[in-house]
């Protein structure tokens, strides 16, 4: 593991040496957390429970307006009011872009790998997934975002899931 985090902490620091400039361009970092809606289809029906929502991306700003980035979202619930804890999660990639440069508002979209596990028996189905949506910047580096969240797994345990997520962000740039 080492072998690989040391070249690729040093291409990031050799890329751009001004990162956390509070400039859009560059090395970007960004949490967030929130509350989500989640809404899981099995094969006995449905169920709708309300969740904690988080959010990481690790990126780069390619201008003002448009930023690249890795980043794993997730939500976690208790599934049916049971006591069951599931998470879901959706890791790929995605992109944020701002209408202009000046423009608080802005679109988000990632495509990936997504999950869904139930934590105690350690039931796991994966499959692909994707998200939308958009966000206001309410002062530098704070945004507030609102997506759409769409797992779809593969036919083992049948529980596809859709969620609404509301958070708020902190990205470093």
């Amino acid at each position: 593991m080492k072998r690989i985090m040391i070249p690729v902490i040093a291409v990031l620091l050799a890329t751009n040496a001004n990162a956390f400039d509070d400039n859009k361009e560059g090395f970007m970092l960004g949490l967030g957390v929130g509350v989500s809606s989640v809404k899981t289809n099995y094969i006995g029906g449905d169920s709708r429970d309300t969740g904690f929502a988080t959010s990481l991306k690790l990126g780069y700003g390619l201008n003002e307006q448009l930023s690249a980035y890795v980043g794993a979202i997730g939500d976690l619930y208790k599934y049916e009011g049971k006591g069951k804890r599931v998470n879901t999660a959706l890791s790929g990639i995605g992109i944020d872009y701002y209408f202009n440069k000046n423009a608080p508002y802005y679109v988000t979209g990632m495509v990936g790998f997504g999950s869904v596990n139930e934590l105690k028996n350690k039931k796991d189905q994966t499959g692909y997934g994707f998200l939308i949506g958009a966000g206001y910047e309410i002062s530098e580096h704070i945004t507030l975002q609102a997506d759409y969240m769409k797992i779809n797994t593969d036919d083992k345990l049948n529980a596809d899931t859709d969620a609404l997520r509301f958070t708020v962000n902190y990205t470093w740039y």
